[in-house]
């Protein structure tokens, strides 16, 4: 992917609103980055969209560890944004686990 100062910088929600704006933001501002966004669906346009400004767009799953791990291989920076509330609200519908 590069030489070891290269940075990469790999976005879990590359088609969504936050992941998106970072990614366009960091397109828009290149300076060396290395762009790569995560992405269940890489045949979507957001993330072809988002293809046509450079961004490495790759397959992969945060329910797949398999495929985590080839989609953060040589990654140097990460961006994640996660819905912290919805283990909040799981955990409250499936309280006979948490006895």
């Amino acid at each position: 992917m590069g030489s070891s100062d290269n940075k990469i910088l790999l976005v879990f929600g590359a088609t969504g609103a936050q992941g998106g704006a970072v990614l366009r933001w960091f397109a828009r501002r290149s300076d060396g980055w290395t762009l790569r966004g995560l992405t269940r669906n890489t045949a979507s346009q957001a993330s072809q969209d988002l293809q046509a400004l450079g961004v490495q767009m790759v397959q992969a799953d945060n329910d797949d560890p398999t495929s985590l791990r080839d989609a953060l291989s040589g990654a140097t920076h990460v961006f994640a944004n996660t819905d912290s509330n919805q283990h909040i609200f799981d955990a409250m519908q499936h309280l006979e686990k948490l006895a």
